[in-house]
């Protein structure tokens, strides 16, 4: 089974067969248990410019039912890049990738393209410079990146493969044509059908 799925995924992977995505599709339910209580996020609701959920129609089953969103997209891939660099921290894997170490008001600060809001394209890396006061973007990384496009993006599977996965948009260089891959992976949570009855206590059913 399992060299089945690999054989498949790498037939996929070279263009080769007919599938151009993968689904998985998982049910949860609440720590304390099915019906019990969890919190969804708030976010500014644009009618009337206070907190409030995301609730939203969609189909399960064929059937039309509102949801409400648990974690989005952005929140989802920002989980999965914690997890690849806390397994590349505790050596379980090898994952190449940026790392900016710098000094803060006397602590230590480490920022890697797994936790930078534009990943290997933000701004901490193209203000950053080596220990020969060389700006990142003029070092043979830098370059490599700062060369790649849209023909040939070989230097991001070399230095900063997870950017191809997750996205990357290079928005802080003024170059006529940016960068800007689109995430391959798309991961969302949902609960099906909420019910608002302890809204007025802080909290939510479904």
């Amino acid at each position: 089974m399992i060299v089945e799925l690999y054989e498949r995924l790498l037939a996929a992977a070279s263009a080769l067969s007919e599938d151009s995505a993968i689904r998985v599709r998982a049910a949860y339910e609440p720590t304390g248990g099915l019906g019990g209580r969890i919190f969804p996020p708030t976010v500014k609701t644009k009618s009337t410019d206070a907190a409030g959920y995301l609730v939203e129609p969609r189909y399960v089953n064929g059937d039309e039912v509102r949801v409400v969103l648990l974690d989005q997209r952005q929140s989802q891939a920002n989980r999965c890049e914690q997890a690849l660099l806390d397994a590349v921290r505790r050596q379980d894997l090898f994952l190449p990738h940026l790392e900016l170490a710098t000094e803060a008001e006397g602590t230590a600060v480490k920022i890697t393209s797994l936790e930078a809001p534009h990943r290997s394209r933000d701004a901490y890396f193209r203000d950053a410079q080596n220990d020969e006061g060389t700006k990142f973007d003029e070092t043979e990384a830098g370059t490599a990146l700062r060369q790649a496009g849209s023909g040939d993006l070989g230097a991001y599977l070399r230095l900063a493969p997870s950017d191809l996965v997750y996205g990357v948009w290079d928005s802080h260089r003024k170059r006529r044509i940016q960068v800007k891959v689109p995430r391959a992976y798309t991961s969302e949570m949902y609960g099906v059908s909420p019910s608002w009855a302890c809204v007025r206590l802080g909290g939510w059913t479904g």
